[in-house]
């Protein structure tokens, strides 16, 4: 009796092992037939999305960076004027400057000859003082 019921015992896990993966092959067919069926329909999409916010901004944002280049592009124009006038006026002045420095170049030598000269009478005893 007891090796019937040992049987029967390993009889019972064999039908539930093999029912089990029995029933797993099952699924699998079916799940792959699902499959099969999605992969052959056709797909149409009836939704439509509204982008004219989108669009609407996007307009908005183009007009506010034309506005900041543009404004951008002018003050860098005047920059650039206003370096030119400010170079142009500088130059102006560096010259000046040489012409004056030219000048007391010269007003220099002539002190310089005439104190050279009047040296020249201070040491000289024949003219006396």
């Amino acid at each position: 009796m007891e090796k019937l019921k040992q049987n029967l015992t390993s009889i019972i896990g064999l039908l539930a092992i093999v029912s089990g993966i029995g029933g797993a092959f099952y699924a699998w067919g079916i799940f792959e037939g699902r499959i099969s069926k999605l992969e052959q329909q056709e797909y149409t999409i009836t939704q439509t999305v509204d982008l004219e916010p989108v669009n609407v901004r996007i307009n908005t944002l183009s007009e506010k960076t034309n506005d900041i280049n543009n404004n951008l592009s002018q003050e860098i124009a005047e920059n650039h004027n206003l370096q030119i006038t400010t170079s142009a006026e500088a130059l102006t002045h560096i010259n000046d400057i040489k012409s004056n420095l030219e000048l007391l170049r010269a007003e220099n030598e002539l002190f310089s000859s005439r104190l050279d000269e009047f040296w020249l009478k201070q040491s000289n005893p024949l003219l006396g003082n």
